[in-house]
């Protein structure tokens, strides 16, 4: 993975090459977010293949990770989440950044991970019901989950605060 920071004009004002490979003990990886956090430093999700090394014979299967760069391109940490819903072969979505965390959404689940080193923190939330998560963002302290016919509202410790299903793929319709 090649990643650069550039000017505003466009100038590049540094590049790094990463094997992320390597890393995350994985094969080809696709990133599906990056996010610029408070300090500079940059936090990213996406998909990888692989195998699973927990079952004999070893089976091929998708891993979602989750990194992190420091504002210059370093590798700070990549993690690969395999949780009990994570390797499912759901692709992982999007990622917001709160204070302290990560939260990223992975089929119809969410995660929530330390921006200092990437481990979960506390359980993983599965809103089987909602469908599959399309985005996600956050709007001050709230974190919206969104599927093709519904909406979640949670907080940031993922507890729901509103729920709102649509009857037609656009909520505009109505």
């Amino acid at each position: 993975m090649i990643i650069l920071k550039t000017d505003t004009s466009g100038n590049i004002l540094w590049q790094k090459e990463h094997a992320l490979q390597a890393a995350s003990h994985t094969g080809l990886i696709n990133i599906t977010s990056l996010i610029e956090l408070t300090d500079g430093s940059i936090a990213f999700c996406g998909n990888a293949n692989g195998n699973n090394t927990d079952v004999s014979p070893n089976i091929p299967t998708i891993y979602n990770i989750t990194g992190r760069f420091d504002n210059n391109g370093n590798m700070l940490w990549i993690k690969r989440h395999r949780y009990f819903y994570w390797e499912s072969g759901y692709p992982m979505q999007g990622m917001i950044a709160t204070s302290n965390s990560l939260i990223s959404i992975v089929g119809d689940a969410v995660m929530k991970i330390s921006q200092t080193d990437g481990t979960l923190l506390g359980p993983q939330k599965v809103f089987a019901a909602a469908g599959q998560f399309s985005s996600i963002e956050r709007k001050n302290d709230l974190v919206i989950l969104y599927t093709a016919n519904a909406q979640l509202v949670l907080d940031t410790n993922l507890t729901v605060i509103k729920g709102f299903q649509y009857t037609t793929a656009d909520p505009t319709e109505h």
